[in-house]
């Protein structure tokens, strides 16, 4: 089939026609790349006496540009659907891309791996990756540590503010001095791990049940808001222990799980 010098022909893999130039057909026939999914075939020439003798390794593919038009599904031609390069354009261009991103994450590594400062310093947001091959500073490179054991949750209800949340449990000193003005934050998450609600309190201050059942919320967080009324909150020694308790007032419903953790702590200049 051709009209004005034009035939058109199908992709023996995709099916997908195209408008050709008929006078690129010579000989017994032409190798040709569809734009589409790449697949080369060889075109006959409908036209030829005989069939094609000529070496198969003397065949040539058309370049760009020689199939003009692509007819997706046999409809009308789009202006910008011409076939691609010679065939293995697109794999060394995969293979090129495939190289680089290997040398890249190659060099990363060893900035990682031999200068974390650099990489921590220039993005600081890839802290993370040194911390994870065990090179740079840690997620908290200052300050005393401390670990929190013990923690439990019970809920309480108070004769004015209904129902309270309310988290305890002890505080150890790990550090080689001793500690003073530790504070801890409770934070409540919902299910898709959002903060719903979250609270502060200084160690070393004790509710009781009855306490939490009269005090008014204002006793309650004035309590918890003093720097250790019941327990000594300065010169905690090496493996000392403190208790601490945090309060949430008419949690959330959506609360699921809780973090305690320290958020304030000094270190005395002694042992």
């Amino acid at each position: 089939m051709s009209t004005n010098n034009k035939m058109i022909i199908q992709c023996s893999k995709c099916g997908t026609r195209f408008r050709f130039d008929e006078t690129l057909v010579r000989g017994e026939g032409v190798w040709v790349r569809c734009s589409r999914c790449e697949n080369v075939f060889f075109q006959e020439n409908p036209s030829a006496p005989r069939p094609a003798e000529s070496a198969e390794g003397e065949a040539a593919v058309l370049d760009v540009g020689q199939v003009t038009e692509g007819i997706p599904g046999g409809g009308a031609a789009s202006e910008n659907e011409n076939v691609a390069g010679p065939p293995g354009r697109s794999k060394g261009i995969l293979k090129k891309t495939a190289v680089a991103v290997f040398l890249l994450l190659l060099v990363l590594g060893g900035v990682v791996w031999f200068m974390p400062e650099v990489l921590t310093a220039a993005l600081p947001g890839c802290s993370y990756i040194a911390r994870y091959f065990g090179v740079g500073p840690p997620e908290h490179p200052t300050g005393p540590a401390i670990d929190l054991v013990d923690v439990r949750d019970r809920y309480v209800k108070n004769w004015l503010a209904g129902d309270m949340m309310v988290i305890d449990g002890m505080a150890v000193n790990k550090d080689d001095h001793p500690v003073s003005n530790l504070r801890v934050k409770a934070t409540l998450l919902d299910s898709e791990g959002r903060v719903v609600a979250e609270v502060h309190s200084y160690c070393g201050n004790t509710l009781t049940d009855e306490d939490l059942a009269k005090l008014t919320v204002n006793g309650i967080m004035e309590k918890l808001s003093a720097t250790g009324s019941d327990a000594p909150n300065l010169g905690i020694a090496p493996g000392g222990r403190i208790p601490f308790t945090a309060v949430f007032v008419d949690p959330p419903k959506t609360a699921v799980e809780y973090i305690v953790e320290v958020v304030s702590v000094e270190a005395s200049k002694t042992k």
